[in-house]
C-alpha cells in the first residue's frame, strides 16, 4: 500500500514539475507482485521456440550487416 501511494505522489510532483519536452509518466496500472510474477513466470515451449527464432532472425541480421559493411570498407 505504502509503495503505490509513494508512487502516486511521486508520478503526480513529476508530471506537475517536469520540464518542456518531457513526456508525463503514468502511475502504476497493476500491482507491483503481479508485474514480477508476469516478467519471470516460466516460458512455454512455443515461447522458448519463438524466442530461439528470434534470436537466430536477429544473428543473422547481423552478420549480414557484418558483411556489407566489410565488402563496403575492403
Amino acid at each position: 500500500m505504502y509503495l503505490y501511494f509513494t508512487n502516486a505522489i511521486e508520478t503526480a510532483l513529476y508530471n506537475a514539475f517536469r520540464g518542456k519536452g518531457k513526456k508525463a509518466i503514468d502511475h502504476l496500472q497493476e500491482p507491483m507482485l503481479e508485474k514480477y510474477e508476469k516478467e519471470h513466470r516460466e516460458l512455454t515451449k512455443e515461447e522458448k521456440k519463438a524466442q530461439v527464432a528470434l534470436l537466430f532472425a536477429n544473428l543473422g541480421n547481423m552478420q549480414k550487416n557484418f558483411e556489407i559493411s566489410k565488402n563496403v570498407a575492403g
